[in-house]
């Protein structure tokens, strides 16, 4: 449940998770993680709270303006990539999508204030986008993106299979495997080399 106050929107677990990036930004050391006091979820949403923690000492705003302002960028981010990514996979227009975005009441309320669930449909939303590029150039991003958001939110997991289906390569007698094989090795390879801070 929200709280409605216009000056100050914040989920119900919005000032845990500003007290996690309060401390890791001020207190805690980044390079020691795993040691760090546990506010709210740390080894759940490792990623994302060290995202913001670097944005919070980037920007010097408070922690919950921080989260507000981060989420607020992740929806300007999948915005942006999303238009595009659904033009390039399946020939949408994108002054459809934007219209189908901007009136999906769901969407605009998660990027208007801090959670983790904005931040990693963000990533996965720029990994599916990376996919639709060359073989290396798109994967490589794609699969860094894609643990990103795993280790933002790990039932973004779910989303690998969909991803997976982004790595066809068609040639000119239909699927080439060979190509599609390496594209998804590669894909899970640099996915499953990232560690988690923790």
């Amino acid at each position: 449940m929200s709280i409605c106050n216009i000056h100050a929107f914040y989920e119900e677990d919005e000032l845990a998770k500003a007290s996690q990036v309060s401390y890791l930004a001020h207190e805690g050391d980044v390079l020691q993680f795993h040691n760090a006091q546990d506010f709210y979820r740390k080894d759940l949403f490792s990623a994302y709270y060290l995202a913001a923690t670097a944005f919070q000492r980037l920007t010097s705003l408070d922690s919950r303006a921080t989260l507000n302002l981060l989420s607020v960028l992740c929806g300007a981010l999948f915005l942006g990539v999303m238009p595009p990514f659904l033009r390039r996979v399946f020939d949408m227009p994108e002054w459809l999508s934007w219209i189908a975005f901007i009136n999906t009441p769901i969407l605009m309320i998660t990027f208007t204030y801090g959670n983790e669930a904005a931040f990693a449909v963000a990533m996965i939303a720029s990994a599916a986008f990376a996919l639709t590029f060359g073989q290396v150039p798109g994967t490589v991003p794609a699969g860094i993106l894609y643990a990103v958001a795993a280790f933002s939110r790990t039932d973004y997991l779910l989303i690998g299979p969909a991803l997976a289906l982004l790595t066809i390569v068609r040639g000119a007698n239909g699927i080439d495997w060979k190509k599609t094989l390496a594209r998804l090795l590669l894909l899970m390879l640099v996915s499953l080399t990232l560690r988690s801070p923790i």
